[in-house]
């Protein structure tokens, strides 16, 4: 049975030194440009459908299953520092979410003042194994 896979992206506003200044690898969570994944929002919604693995005894009982996951997305585009949003509360959808996120092609980086910059991302995925 297809699993439906819904998503929304969400970016928190940065906070600035004092006197208004960023170091040069500090890592964003607003940006002018952000980050893509190659092909767009499209592609890492099939991308991710393909990818994740939903626990089998979740699939059975036709549990729905969300996971929230952040993500920093570096000057180049490669992806680090995987981890669930609540780390006390580690799910199996949120191991699966992660392994596909850390096996993902590099993205566009996040440009800010015209820079490339490594970007904090969340990414809250919700799956529904009773929904075509």
């Amino acid at each position: 049975m297809p699993l439906k896979l819904m998503m929304c992206f969400s970016f928190l506003l940065a906070v600035i030194s004092a006197d208004g200044q960023r170091p040069e690898d500090s890592i964003y969570s607003f940006v002018e440009v952000p980050p893509a994944f190659p092909g767009g929002e499209a592609a890492l919604i099939n991308y991710l459908a393909k990818n994740i693995k939903y626990p089998p005894i979740s699939k059975e009982k036709e549990v729905a299953g969300r996971s929230h996951i952040r993500f920093i997305i570096d000057a180049q585009g490669c992806i680090y520092d995987v981890k669930p949003t609540d780390a006390n509360k580690v799910s199996a959808l949120d191991i699966e979410v992660m392994k596909a996120i850390t096996m993902m092609p590099a993205w566009r980086p996040g440009t800010n003042k015209g820079k490339k910059v490594a970007v904090q991302y969340f990414l809250p995925v919700f799956i529904d194994p009773r929904e075509e």
